[in-house]
């Protein structure tokens, strides 16, 4: 009998094991998450400042059209290259968003397979511990906590 008990909390023990394995990657994925959020703000705030400045240099080139139309098309062929690439880097970015939000789903789901798994592994312990104690013998009628 001792020798259930003892397996019964060995896997009792490796269910909790599992759980805060599992605890810790979601945490770990929701640390990731945010970096990644925190990563994309900041590229998105250097990306406005970038256009910003770019229309303030399209002012000017404006003022001064006259004497700097071939400078004014070299300016527009760079911001257009640099457009190209910016798109390219938000491009290659979302699709590293979708594949790391893809993996968080995928290991979301694998979570919650593994607590459904250690709920059942519970219920079975329990029901273990259950006919267990039904086996045991009643207490003699001479002890007083019965």
């Amino acid at each position: 009998m001792s020798a259930v008990i003892a397996e019964c909390a060995e896997v009792t023990q490796r269910a909790a094991a599992r759980t805060e394995a599992a605890r810790a990657g979601i945490e770990e994925s929701r640390r990731l998450q945010e970096a990644a959020t925190a990563r994309w703000e900041v590229t998105q705030a250097d990306a406005a400042e970038r256009n910003r400045k770019l229309d303030t240099m399209i002012e000017e080139m404006r003022a001064d059209r006259a004497r700097k139309e071939v400078e004014w098309e070299e300016e527009k062929a760079w911001r257009q290259e640099f457009l190209r690439r910016q798109e390219k880097m938000f491009q290659h970015y979302l699709q590293r968003a979708d594949r790391t939000l893809a993996e968080f789903k995928q290991e979301t789901a694998e979570i919650k397979k593994e607590l459904a798994e250690q709920r059942d592994e519970r219920k079975a312990f329990r029901e273990a511990l259950m006919l267990i104690l039904d086996r045991l013998p009643p207490p003699p009628p001479d002890l007083g906590s019965a």
